[in-house]
């Protein structure tokens, strides 16, 4: 008999040999001390793409008194198929899978520089943990559900460039009802039609007890991509513990699949809630804000990059999410262009939101916003793509001047 095609994510494994027609699925596999188990289903595969039951059992893989006799009981369902061969080989492979771990690979073979690698570009890398976290309604998770339709749909929509891929959103906060709405309102505010469905799950259980489920549904939905509302209830234990984070990020790697992680911010407004690793595992972290007129229709965001593993901080970015009655729309706005949230940007940023308002003197700008006159003419002098010095002595937005 052939070897079987293979696929797997986690601790869950497929085996299909096309020859005999049978499929076997390997769920739950977990290395004891001294045994190997796993929640074993035999499937035929019919010519018409459907599936027939066999056989479902849980084994000890290494034992062989076990082996034979599931060998035996499907010799008598269907006695055409080397049974013997068939079970020693996925009991075989998998143990040596799971023993094996990930390959030794080598470092610094190649000649040119790898490129960064994203799923948006600039500020999703790919196959990597992305936190963001903020207080409670500003809109972290619409602006998440936005971001995961571009993915879904490989929409270049909001200024970013995506990688298309099938996105899984496990919620712990909302229902099905609720998310089907959001959707249904982002899908009116891009306009779309005729577009892929986007995979959703509620959830209970911390991410740690259910990924063996997730492990599942990852690879029979062709996941590529998860967002994860909200880490609090995901990690699922009391998060100021390093503990929390270690079986969290844990099973989140496991998937091998980058995510977007929303989280919440303590009382006091310092960094992600929870012990410090929540925040050093991932990958990059933002940190949302938001300014919201009472009676307006629509907030205002801005996003601080508080970390980046691989590469440099991104400036400050300003979102402006509107809301109708039928539809959102999420547009990417320079926070120069929102006064409102102007605090939250860098000096750079706020330099441009002040001159927005006229051209200004040195003295007249570091007395606006608080600042050393040193800082204030620094970040002037070492960005003259966007200040120019007027000869009046005032310095202005080049784009403006030249515009006029």
């Amino acid at each position: 008999m052939n070897p079987p095609e293979v696929s797997g994510v986690g601790s869950f494994i497929r085996f299909e040999w096309p020859e005999a027609n049978v499929r076997a699925v390997l769920e739950r596999v977990t290395n004891h001390k001294d045994k190997v188990t796993a929640e074993v289903t035999i499937l035929n595969l019919r010519s018409d793409g459907t599936t027939g039951h066999l056989l479902m059992e849980q084994m000890n893989l290494l034992a062989g008194r076990t082996k034979a006799e599931v060998a035996n009981r499907l010799t008598e369902k269907r006695a055409d198929v080397d049974w013997p061969t068939l079970v020693e080989q996925f009991c075989v492979m998998v143990i040596r899978k799971i023993r094996a771990g990930e390959p030794v690979q080598k470092l610094g073979g190649t000649t040119t520089l790898p490129p960064m690698l994203w799923q948006a570009q600039d500020l999703l890398p790919l196959k990597a943990p992305v936190m963001f976290f903020g207080d409670g309604d500003t809109g972290k998770s619409v602006l998440a559900l936005g971001l995961a339709c571009c993915i879904q749909y490989g929409l270049n929509e909001l200024g970013l460039k995506v990688k298309q891929d099938n996105v899984l959103y496990l919620d712990w906060e909302t229902d099905f009802h609720d998310q089907e709405r959001r959707v249904l309102m982002l899908q009116n505010g891009f306009m779309l039609q005729n577009h892929p469905l986007l995979s959703y799950r509620r959830c209970h259980r911390p991410l740690a007890d259910d990924i063996d489920e997730i492990h599942r549904l990852v690879l029979e939905g062709d996941i590529g991509y998860l967002v994860i509302d909200s880490l609090g209830a995901a990690a699922g234990t009391e998060l100021k513990e390093a503990e929390a984070a270690l079986q969290f990020y844990q099973a989140f790697r496991s998937l091998d699949r980058g995510g977007l992680i929303i989280h919440h911010m303590p009382k006091d407004g310092k960094g992600p809630y929870g012990t410090v690793y929540f925040r050093n595992y991932a990958r990059s972290v933002f940190e949302i804000r938001k300014y919201q007129e009472p009676g307006d229709t629509g907030i205002s965001i801005a996003m601080r990059h508080d970390k980046m593993n691989n590469g440099p901080k991104l400036r400050p970015i300003g979102w402006r999410l509107e809301f109708t009655q039928d539809a959102i729309t999420i547009e990417r706005k320079a926070l120069k262009r929102m006064p409102e949230l102007a605090e939250f940007a860098d000096l750079k940023g706020r330099i441009e939101a002040e001159l927005t308002k006229g051209a200004k003197l040195v003295k007249d700008i570091g007395a606006n916003l608080n600042s050393p006159q040193s800082s204030i003419s620094t970040a002037l002098g070492r960005n003259p793509e966007t200040f120019i010095h007027q000869r009046d002595g005032t310095w202005g937005l080049r784009a403006e001047e030249e515009e006029k």
